[in-house]
């Protein structure tokens, strides 16, 4: 089965680790799907989120809090699914993303594999939690 295209979006403040990503996922999922790259400046501002689907937060690439990025995206963008992205191996540093409204979570540096399966669970409407995490 063929991966539907997507609009995805992944904010971050660090270019280096944004292009990565996005060549990551470009690799991993079919042609025509969009990818944009958003600072915390810009991830508010007109059209920035047009007919996105799905929004990656690099929470380790920002300066702002978990809080201040995920309750305005959630309040604003309701509909669009949330990956959100740390170094967190603990089910009590992760639950209170969850608590905010992600419906994803990955460790950072993810495997390719990783990424494109939190991606189409998240996009299928399921929650993703890596399998270490769901045991602790």
């Amino acid at each position: 089965m063929e991966d539907e295209a997507l609009n995805i979006a992944i904010i971050s403040d660090q270019p280096v680790r944004a292009e990565s990503l996005s060549k990551t996922i470009e690799n991993g999922l079919s042609n025509g799907t969009e990818i944009r790259v958003l600072t915390t400046d810009l991830i508010h501002s007109t059209g920035a989120m047009s007919s996105v689907h799905l929004i990656l937060v690099d929470l380790m690439g920002i300066s702002k809090s978990s809080r201040q990025i995920i309750l305005p995206l959630k309040e604003k963008y309701s509909g669009i699914k949330i990956i959100a992205m740390h170094l967190y191996r603990s089910s009590l540093l992760v639950n209170p993303l969850f608590a905010m409204g992600i419906d994803g979570y990955i460790y950072y540096e993810p495997s390719r594999g990783e990424l494109m399966n939190a991606i189409r669970t998240v996009t299928a409407g399921k929650k993703y939690i890596p399998n270490d995490l769901l045991s602790a």
